[in-house]
Formats: structure tokens, sequence, C-alpha cells
């Protein structure tokens, strides 16, 4: 049995109501004292003011209105979130449980809360983050979080997981175009051929991400699988894949490159001349030559 102190957090539904509730059974287990509600509502008379009631009827809202009061013990309720939150992070032992209303989803993190009870529909991003929350690790004894889903919700991570890959992908193939823009033209064609056949269910999840993942390994490596051997490097490989995948030729631009460029010559115009006057050699047309020169001179190893 592991030692980790097992701290649970953060049930989410909608309504201040259930709140309340929730915490009022709490009140009635080893939780008492150890347990806090944290929520955007701010106990005022304001919203009980005009309340229709009977002479011995206590409406939702007047019942909600005095159990935060006394939750609260007159401290603001951002004086009272602020110590349940410090509780819950530094002192386990003495806050074992937050009861939480559309909160703590972002800026808030405590790697050692273990379990997380999810009572509101979520969806996309937003359930990926609070799915995020118990799974980060803080010791050797955890390795992992506990998610009780009391809303269906886990058919809807595939992305909310699937989206946050694609983005990242997406984001590395626009860093990168300059460098070589016919491959990264390419595998943007093939992110939005797996995005579509993903949100067209033409595949199922397993196939997507066996796809998704063959696609990050060229993005990483700047290749694919029929790429040339003999284009072992970055720039040989961005030439052969801007000049029709020729071989012999891009690596003729190449070598010429190595054996004739100048010393310095990136945004000096005499020397970067000299470099075009050797493209030109080879290609024989001037629009090729300053496109294919765009791309040298993004290559760090010239």
């Amino acid at each position: 049995m592991s030692s980790y102190p097992e701290r649970q957090a953060e049930p989410y539904h909608e309504g201040h109501a259930a709140r309340r509730r929730y915490f009022e059974i709490f009140q009635n287990t080893e939780l008492k004292d150890r347990c806090a509600v944290v929520t955007s509502y701010n106990p005022s008379t304001g919203y009980i003011t005009t309340e229709d009631t009977g002479a011995n009827t206590e409406t939702e809202r007047e019942f909600i209105y005095k159990t935060y009061k006394t939750l609260l013990k007159n401290k603001q309720t951002e004086t009272y979130e602020a110590e349940a939150k410090t509780k819950f992070h530094d002192e386990p032992a003495n806050m074992k449980l937050l009861i939480v209303v559309d909160k703590l989803l972002v800026g808030f993190d405590v790697p050692s809360c273990t379990y997380l009870y999810i009572d509101k529909s979520m969806q996309d991003h937003g359930l990926f983050q609070a799915i995020c929350r118990v799974n980060r690790l803080d010791t050797d004894d955890k390795q992992f979080g506990y998610i009780v889903d009391y809303k269906d919700l886990f058919r809807k991570v595939e992305n909310a997981v699937a989206e946050t890959i694609e983005n990242n992908v997406r984001s590395k193939i626009i860093k990168d175009h300059l460098i070589d823009p016919a491959f990264f033209d390419d595998m943007s064609r093939l992110l939005a051929g797996i995005i579509k056949e993903r949100k067209s269910k033409a595949i199922d999840y397993k196939e997507y991400l066996k796809q998704i993942a063959e696609l990050v390994q060229k993005v990483k490596e700047g290749k694919t699988e029929t790429t040339p051997d003999i284009l072992n490097t970055p720039a040989k490989r961005a030439l052969y894949n801007n000049l029709g995948k020729d071989k012999k030729l891009a690596i003729t631009v190449h070598e010429t490159i190595i054996k004739y460029r100048p010393d310095c010559w990136r945004g000096n115009e005499a020397k970067e001349r000299v470099i075009k006057n050797w493209l030109y050699k080879i290609l024989n047309d001037e629009v090729e030559v300053e496109r294919i020169f765009a791309i040298v001179k993004k290559q760090y190893e010239y």
C-alpha cells in the first residue's frame, strides 16, 4: 500500500444549490472541517430580497444564502477561497476535498491531487484541462490520478486529444515552412486529410492515432520513407523536395554551394550574388534562382 496522501478534488456541476448540498452531506462524514467550497457565488442580501415566500417557507435561494454565510464565517469569498486553496496545496491532511463551481480550471495546479469527480458537462479543451489537473505527477508514489466521470464524458476526450495533437503538428508545419516549402506543403495536405477522415469517422481512433503518429515522425525528421538515403542532411532534402525531387540536381546544387559560398554571405548583397550566379549556371532561370536561393538562405549548414 502506498503511503501517498489520497486527496480528492473538484466535483463539477451546474448550480450553487448542488454545491451546497454536496458540502452539507460531507459535514456528516470524516471530511467535516477538511472540506471547502470554491465558487463564484458571493452571498448578498440583494440575491434574496426579491423572493416571494410564505410565512413558514424558506426558498432555495434563501437556503443557499444562509448556507454560504455560515460557511464563510464573515470572510470575503476571495479570502475564504485563498485559504482553502492554500490548505489543499500545502496541508493535505487539513483540506482533503474541494467542491468547485466553475473555478480553478486554469491557473490552479496541485500535482498531489489524486481524485477528480466530474459532475458537469464539459467538452474539448476544457475537458482535457480538467483531466490533466489530476494526472500531473508529484512523487514516485503517484503514477496516475483517478477520475470519476458522472456525465459519461470520456467519449469526448478522444482531444480533445486529437485537436491538441493536430494543433501542435500544424504549428510545427507553419513554423518550418520556409525551410522546405514543398515538403511542408505535402505535410499540410496529409494533416488535412487525416483530420477530414477523423471528423467524418472514416477511420477509427486507433487508426487515427497510427496515422497521426506517422505524420508527426515525418514532420520531425523532415523526410518520408521514400526520401533517398544519400540525402542525409536537412539542406540536401530541402533542395531535393523543391527541385522536383531530382536527386542528381539536388546534390549538384548542394555541392556547388558548399564549394563556392563566401564566408559570412548572408545579408551581404555582393556575396549573396556570388551564390546566385552559381545557381544560375545550374538552373538557367532567374525566377527559379530566386526561389531556390530563398530556401538556401534558410539552411543552417550553408
